[in-house]
């Protein structure tokens, strides 16, 4: 993934994806608030409860449960960021 392929935010740790800010944009202002305190979550506990690593997943290495959505992402352990691809509904995704 290239630089113009992502958008840095403030935080340090994370950087999202423009995809994953465009799926951002399809829920409503709750659903939102809920993913935002679930990634606070995950930069808080490097074990990361619900999250599950993707095998033969071409683009992701890891995902989120929120419901019936799934987070997906990265994790660069040598730049010690998430990067945080898009967020799918589970039909969709398996």
């Amino acid at each position: 993934m290239g630089p113009s392929m992502e958008i840095r935010l403030q935080q340090n740790n994370i950087i999202y994806h423009k995809g994953f800010i465009k799926d951002l944009k399809k829920f409503d202002i709750h659903t939102t608030i809920l993913l935002e305190k679930k990634l606070i979550r995950i930069l808080k506990n490097p074990e990361m409860q619900r999250v599950k690593s993707l095998k033969n997943y071409p683009f992701a290495d890891w995902r989120l449960k929120l419901g019936d959505y799934r987070i997906l992402f990265i994790e660069d352990k040598k730049k010690q960021v998430f990067i945080f691809l898009g967020i799918k509904h589970r039909k969709n995704l398996y």
